[in-house]
Order: C-alpha cells, then structure tokens, then sequence
C-alpha cells in the first residue's frame, strides 16, 4: 500500500514537471511580429511562429533578407553565432554571445529592445 501511495505521489510530481516544460516552450503567438533595434529603414526583422512551435527570425537590410533562427519556438531563442532573442512583456530584446542583453544599440547605451509590431 505504501509504495502505491510512493508511486502515486512520483507519477503527480512527474505529471506537474511536465506540464511545467512545455508551458515554458508555449510560442508568445501564431503569425509574424516585426521589429528593430537599430531604427531606420533597411535595418528590420521578423519574427514567424507557427502553431506547431516553428520559428524563423529573418533579418532585412538593403541587400535582402537572412534567416538567422530556423526551429521550435524556446524563450530565449539562441543562434547559432550565440547570439540570440529574450521576449518579456511584449518586448523583445537582443542577447550577446554569454546570454545577457546587448546594449547600445542606438548609440545610447541602453538595453537593445524593441517593440513587436
């Protein structure tokens, strides 16, 4: 009886974790945001979340469009140059290669942030 209740107990804390995790991985939205950090024309990007969790973030400039992230949608999204994105109160930020907010995005030495529109 005992290790039923023990088993009982895992199984409910096991179930709770998991439900944790995948909450954590739950996209912001469905469709395509844009944003920037450096202001301007030909300086934009875009982020696309599918309802499955797919993600691609696209950088335009004058000579065309990159995709910098291709894959499930996570909070932060890392790059493969170590870069990456942070999305907090409808804001997004820029992150450096160690995983803090870049700064002095606009000559300003501020946090790199943007509004999605």
């Amino acid at each position: 009886m005992r290790i039923n209740k023990l088993l009982s107990c895992f199984l409910i804390g096991l179930s709770a974790i998991s439900s944790s995790i995948a909450a954590q991985e739950k996209p912001l939205f469905v469709g395509k945001k844009f944003f920037s950090f450096y202001g301007g024309s030909g300086s934009g990007q875009s982020i696309t979340i599918k309802a499955n969790g797919n993600t691609i973030v696209e950088g335009c400039g004058a000579s065309g469009c990159v995709i910098e992230y291709k894959g499930k949608f996570t909070n932060p999204l890392r790059f493969k140059d170590g870069g990456g994105l942070l999305f907090k109160d409808g804001k997004v930020y820029a992150l450096h290669e160690k995983g803090g907010i870049e700064k002095d995005c606009m000559g300003d030495d501020e946090p790199c942030m943007s509004e999605l529109y």
